[in-house]
């Protein structure tokens, strides 16, 4: 519109072409950033709950620091829901996670994938990634006395009928395990031996009765030994 008001008419109509078509792409722009930036939100609020979901495992935690010496009874070992089955448990067999990190949620995800009824194991020890360094994980297997399903090979069957099922999250064969995971392995195995009178001879890593390699090369075999017999696990 000119200063004395009349409508001004453009001499140009490939410029008033160009500006429309900017005016359009700005705003279909906008309407697109808007539209990305919600679904980005919305995406950032699902991994959130993800992350928030607890996944269905059974059992209870005891605290990293409750215990502290070998041999310290452990209510939640010695006194299941279920009541101890004395008869049952013959052995004790020690695993790892062959992982770097993880807890017994995952783990047992993990097992339900390969079609076991939930965890396998009977307790599962922190190694400060995932859960902390020496944290009991007191498995829904042992709370309720039944049998685990952690050892492979030919002899299968009788070990999981009658043997405790310990596994450390950890791999093995390419790092240490720490000392608060490697103190909560002797008080809880040691807490066991005492409880069901089983020798130290009788008490396994896995690698010993399957051919797997597993607790792993850098499992201190002969400290932990040691330690049992310090504390009172009787040799035979």
């Amino acid at each position: 519109m000119t200063t004395d008001g009349r409508l001004m008419t453009n001499s140009n109509p490939s410029a008033g072409h160009a500006v429309i078509s900017a005016l359009l792409r700005s705003r279909r722009g906008m309407v697109l950033a808007s539209f990305s930036g919600s679904m980005v939100f919305l995406a950032s609020i699902l991994v959130l709950m993800e992350g928030q979901r607890s996944p269905s495992v059974g059992g209870r935690s005891l605290a990293p620091m409750a215990v502290t010496t070998a041999g310290v009874p452990l209510d939640a070992i010695t006194t299941p829901p279920a009541g101890l089955d004395e008869q049952r448990w013959k052995r004790i067999v020690v695993h790892h996670s062959r992982s770097r990190h993880g807890d017994a949620a995952q783990l047992a995800r993990q097992h339900q994938d390969m079609g076991l009824a939930g965890l396998g194991y009977h307790f599962v020890i922190g190694n400060g990634r995932g859960m902390a360094e020496g944290e009991l994980h007191v498995a829904e297997r042992w709370l309720r006395q039944q049998p685990g399903a952690h050892v492979a090979g030919a002899n299968s069957l009788d070990y999981n009928r009658d043997s405790i099922g310990v596994c450390l999250v950890g791999d093995g064969r390419l790092e240490s395990f720490g000392r608060g995971q490697i103190d909560r392995l002797v008080a809880t195995v040691s807490t066991l031996a005492h409880e069901l009178d089983i020798p130290s001879s009788q008490i396994f890593l896995h690698q010993d009765v399957a051919g797997v390699d597993d607790p792993g090369p850098l499992f201190p075999r002969e400290q932990f030994y040691q330690r049992l017999a310090e504390a009172g696990v009787r040799s035979h």
